[in-house]
């Protein structure tokens, strides 16, 4: 990856965040609450001035940026003194009440959801701009076709030799039309639970090759899977006007989110879908392969990865902005405010459960990148 991949990717990913944080602050300032602080960047700011009630800086701490909002728990309304000898609480000082009338946590359930949410809205956004620019500029379609691009480790194509190259004729008997492997899909996907017989052309020569029996899909078990992917050949740049492109960024964008949400899922039930997440170092070197391939392929992978912040961030788990979400739900259906250390301990469960995930991300990327893993 080269530096300046590098440097345009790190911009990217900070920017996202940082318009998912001003999502929250405009929308915050919007439905009356104070905003104490925007930063960009964390830590101690090396620069920062205050403009009426907010001060806006930046941090030492270059990962992404911050919004501060008074009182997101009652608990931050109350200004602590602590005796110096001991380090016990002497006295309680509350907020003035013109500062608590201004607090998230004393703010209206809708004012409070519509104020979380605004920062997933804004990475949704973003997406469907990224999109559209992309269909404006111009697409490359491929179609695929009936060669072997890669075959999966450990799947009945690679117990039976199949090849990347290697060009499929028939399968049990039904040909490809042309190079199109639409008939030799459908065999495929009708024999789970079967074997199948392969003729395959491998440097001028065919081939027969019978398999183990097919493996069910992950997400529909009623299709069959060998465990390859059909390579594909571009057939043209199709464009469209500022309409037809934004039309298809909302198409794509609910397509996109859709897979996003249905592999989330399985994450928790399908072993070969948590063997795919990332961490951002996975997704970097997927942007340094993208970011030769022009602007448009750029503003699509931008797209994806500012949905996918989006999604994650409305995981129901504090402190994500979906657990903030169904606990301002949760104390509107019960009448009362939540006590400071359920916020506590469901906020450390969360952070457990998000750091797990990371771990495991972090492991499978150097794993691709290496070939090993974590070591125990």
């Amino acid at each position: 990856m080269t530096g300046v991949n590098i440097a345009v990717f790190v911009f990217i990913m900070i920017a996202l965040i940082l318009l998912h944080e001003l999502g929250h602050m405009v929308m915050a300032k919007l439905c009356g609450m104070r905003v104490e602080r925007f930063s960009i960047f964390f830590g101690r700011p090396i620069w920062s001035f205050r403009r009426g009630e907010t001060e806006y800086g930046i941090g030492w701490l270059p990962l992404g940026g911050y919004v501060k909002i008074t009182g997101m728990t009652r608990d931050e309304l109350v200004q602590r003194v602590h005796d110096p000898e001991t380090g016990a609480v002497i006295e309680e000082i509350p907020e003035p009440p013109e500062v608590q009338a201004r607090a998230y946590c004393n703010s209206t359930t809708p004012r409070k959801v519509a104020t979380i949410l605004a920062g997933p809205a804004a990475n949704v956004l973003v997406a469907i701009i990224a999109f559209a620019i992309a269909f404006w500029i111009g697409q490359p379609q491929f179609a695929q076709t009936n060669v072997v691009r890669s075959v999966n480790a450990n799947t009945p194509a690679a117990t039976a030799g199949l090849r990347p190259g290697d060009r499929i004729v028939s399968i049990n008997g039904v040909s490809a039309i042309g190079d199109d492997p639409a008939p030799l899909r459908d065999v495929l996907q009708s024999n789970v639970g079967k074997s199948v017989v392969l003729v395959v052309d491998r440097g001028g020569q065919q081939v027969r090759i019978a398999t183990p029996p097919l493996v069910p899909d992950a997400a529909n078990p009623a299709i069959g899977r060998l465990g390859f992917g059909f390579g594909a050949r571009e057939i043209g740049d199709v464009r469209f006007g500022p309409v037809g492109g934004l039309r298809e960024s909302l198409q794509y964008t609910g397509f996109v989110t859709k897979e996003q949400v249905r592999a989330l899922g399985r994450i928790f039930v399908d072993e070969k879908t948590r063997e795919q997440v990332s961490s951002v170092v996975g997704i970097g070197a997927t942007y340094n392969q993208f970011a030769q391939d022009g602007l448009a392929t750029i503003m699509r992978f931008v797209g994806i990865i500012s949905l996918v912040l989006a999604i994650m961030n409305l995981i129901p788990l504090l402190p994500l902005d979906g657990g903030h979400i169904v606990f301002a739900i949760l104390e509107r259906v019960r009448g009362k405010r939540m006590d400071i250390a359920v916020y506590q301990r469901a906020s450390a469960v969360g952070i457990a459960l998000v750091a797990v995930l990371f771990i495991y991300a972090l492991n499978n990327d150097i794993g691709r990148l290496t070939g090993e893993g974590f070591r125990p």
